[in-house]
């Protein structure tokens, strides 16, 4: 079992990933979840053309203090998969987290499906499936699950 904690939880403390992933190794963790649920949105740190950049010194911070990625959290603010406020953006930085992934080598992303009141089980599923669809080539390039 690999236990890991998320970056997130550092991020009332500590407003930088260097500074959470840092804090996350001085706590005895050597397996991270790479929380990049603000990506694009409250962070724009992976938003611009130096995106990759900014992904190099997120691997070069894992090989110093010796930790692993393990998992991601894929965007959950500025947007929403089954509405149509903002889907082409929210659409834009599942993608950018999902090539993100690809270059840390972190395998797995959550993903949190859209809401929206009084509709059915089956209803939701179709909806969500719709946006889940448009990432399928994505993950599938990246090798991400």
């Amino acid at each position: 079992m690999k236990i890991a904690t998320s970056t997130c939880d550092f991020s009332s403390y500590f407003f930088t990933y260097e500074e959470q992933i840092r804090e996350i190794a001085k706590a005895g963790f050597k397996y991270v979840d790479l929380s990049l649920y603000e990506v694009n949105v409250v962070n724009k740190t992976f938003s611009d053309e130096g995106w990759l950049d900014e992904v190099q010194k997120l691997k070069d911070l894992a090989s110093e203090l010796n930790i692993t990625y393990v998992q991601a959290h894929s965007p959950g603010k500025g947007g929403d998969p089954i509405k149509e406020d903002n889907f082409d953006a929210y659409l834009k930085a599942s993608i950018r987290v999902i090539e993100i992934c690809g270059e840390l080598g972190i395998k797995n992303t959550v993903y949190h499906g859209g809401m929206l009141r009084d509709i059915g089980k089956e209803e939701w599923f179709e909806k969500n499936l719709v946006f889940v669809k448009l990432l399928l080539p994505y993950l599938e390039e990246h090798n991400v699950n």
